[in-house]
C-alpha cells in the first residue's frame, strides 16, 4: 500500500530534514534556517556517497533543494523590499534559473558541477540578507542566476578537510556570524578563475 516509502534510504532522511527546515524558514519568517537546510543537504550528499541513494533519492533531493535554495532566497529577497515589480522579476528569474540548474543536474553525468550549485548561490544570498545587506543581495541575484545556468565547471568538494570547516562556517551563520560565509561563497564563485593555481586544480578531481 505504501510501496513508495520503501524507496526511501537513510540518506533521504537528511533530504527531508533539508525540506523541513526550508519549510520552517517560511513558517518562522527567518532566512537563517536556510543555513540548517544547507547543512542537512551536505549531510545527505555524504551519506548518499557512502551508503547509496539511487535515482529516487536524487529526484527527491532536487525537489527539496528547489524549495530551500531556489524559492527561499527569492521569497526573503522579495519580502525585504515589499512587492516591487523589478524585485519580483529578479526574484522569479532566480527561482526559474535554480529550477533549470537542478533539472540539468539530474540529467547530466559529470564528476563536477556544470554551473554554480544552487546551494552556494543561496548561501551567499541568505548570508547577505541575514546581515542586512539587502541591496547587495538584490544586485548580485541576476549574476548568480546566470552563473547557475552557465557552462562553467565548478568543483564538487569531496575532501572532508574542507567540508568540515565549511560546515562550521555555515552553522555559525545561523547565529548571525555571516562574514566568514560570505567570504567563503565568494571564493567558491570565483574558483574557476583559480583553477590554474598549483594545488587548487586538484579540487576538480
Amino acid at each position: 500500500m505504501f510501496s513508495t516509502l520503501r524507496k526511501l534510504s537513510f540518506a533521504d532522511t537528511f533530504t527531508l530534514a533539508n525540506l523541513f527546515f526550508g519549510f520552517f524558514a517560511i513558517f518562522t519568517g527567518s532566512v537563517n534556517y536556510l543555513f540548517i537546510s544547507a547543512i542537512m543537504d551536505g549531510a545527505d550528499g555524504m551519506v548518499a556517497r557512502s551508503t547509496g541513494s539511487g535515482e529516487f533519492g536524487k529526484e527527491l533531493d532536487s525537489l527539496a533543494d528547489l524549495l530551500s535554495f531556489g524559492f527561499l532566497p527569492s521569497f526573503f529577497l522579495l519580502k525585504s523590499f515589499g512587492f516591487r515589480f523589478l524585485v519580483f522579476v529578479v526574484s522569479f528569474a532566480y527561482v526559474a534559473c535554480a529550477a533549470i540548474r537542478l533539472a540539468r543536474f539530474n540529467v547530466t553525468e559529470s564528476r563536477n558541477f556544470v554551473g554554480l550549485p544552487v546551494t552556494a548561490s543561496a548561501l551567499l544570498l541568505a548570508a547577505l540578507l541575514s546581515s542586512g545587506e539587502r541591496l547587495a543581495a538584490l544586485y548580485l541575484t541576476p549574476f548568480l542566476s546566470l552563473f547557475m545556468v552557465c557552462d562553467v565547471v565548478y568543483p564538487k568538494i569531496r575532501d572532508g578537510r574542507i567540508l568540515f570547516p565549511a560546515s562550521i562556517v555555515v552553522f555559525l551563520a545561523f547565529f548571525g556570524i555571516t562574514a566568514p560565509l560570505i567570504v567563503l561563497c565568494v571564493i567558491y564563485i570565483v574558483s574557476p578563475l583559480l583553477r590554474g593555481v598549483p594545488g587548487v586544480y586538484r579540487l576538480w578531481g
